[in-house]
């Protein structure tokens, strides 16, 4: 005999069906229509993405960005961030173009692909990267806490929105250096509730990870409590990371000052249309 839970999930499922052939959702990359099994993305455009491969494997590249700086636990980033590429059109549709669903679309697939590796294991819950009220305000939303929701879907874990804040909404980091980022984001975080997190281990999710400096100045604040382990999920990475810069035969093709952070509004007006 057929569960009520079940049949509530049938129910819950056909009703999404029809909406979809209803409504209609587009693919963010190249704006074909999806079918009512694709989410954000049709399949040929996520497969097309660059997957890093990392899975939160011990001493990668992401990890190694943050040894000695905080206590950090584990790390990982998803996709490389190619510049001038369609890749990196979820990224901005995310950040600029009003699309939140984007976010949980990635942050279930972050999480599904890390699921099984033990990334998550002992961790006791996600601190999205705050924005600062402002740029709240205008966005309408905030894009890690976005990606937050979703792994929270797959992986149970808990969301800390209220342990830290950004209170200060710094200017534009697109064409500055690292040193200058790196001061761009100084004290511009404050814990609020340390208690929530004292001797926890928690997830510092963001979308785009460049030069580390705004990770760093959150986590840096985040390692006031006492006890803390701060690991990092990231949707994007700049590939710049994952180059062995000893390999001089090696071009580095991806800049800092052409990607995008939390205060930017580049890139936005090319992309105007689309679905």
């Amino acid at each position: 005999m057929v569960g009520v839970a079940a049949v509530g999930r049938w129910i819950r499922q056909v009703v999404r069906d029809a909406s979809r052939l209803l409504f209609p959702d587009y693919c963010v990359s190249c704006g074909r229509r999806l079918t009512v099994r694709e989410e954000a993305l049709c399949a040929e455009c996520y497969f097309s993405l660059p997957f890093t491969g990392i899975r939160g494997a011990a001493g990668n590249a992401v990890e190694r960005l943050f040894w000695g700086r905080f206590p950090i636990g584990r790390a990982s980033a998803f996709l490389y961030y190619v510049p001038n590429s369609k890749t990196r059109l979820p990224f901005i549709r995310l950040k600029y173009h009003k699309r939140p669903h984007v976010g949980r679309f990635f942050g279930k697939a972050m999480a599904r692909d890390l699921v099984d590796t033990g990334f998550f294991e002992g961790m006791d819950g996600i601190v999205p990267l705050p924005l600062a009220p402002s740029r709240l305000r205008q966005r309408g939303y905030n894009q890690s806490a976005e990606l937050a929701r979703g792994i929270s879907m797959v992986t149970g874990l808990p969301i800390y929105g209220d342990v830290v804040e950004r209170i200060v909404a710094n200017p534009t980091q697109t064409r500055l250096s690292n040193a200058e980022r790196r001061e761009n984001v100084r004290n511009i975080f404050r814990l609020c509730n340390a208690e929530r997190i004292r001797g926890r281990h928690i997830l510092l999710v963001d979308d785009i990870l460049t030069s580390g400096s705004t990770v760093l100045s959150c986590a840096g604040e985040l390692a006031r409590a006492e006890g803390v382990t701060i690991s990092v999920l990231v949707m994007g990475m700049a590939r710049h990371h994952h180059v062995l810069r000893t390999m001089k035969h090696v071009k580095v093709e991806t800049s800092l000052d052409i990607l995008p952070e939390d205060n930017d509004v580049v890139e936005v007006g090319d992309y105007q249309s689309g679905k």
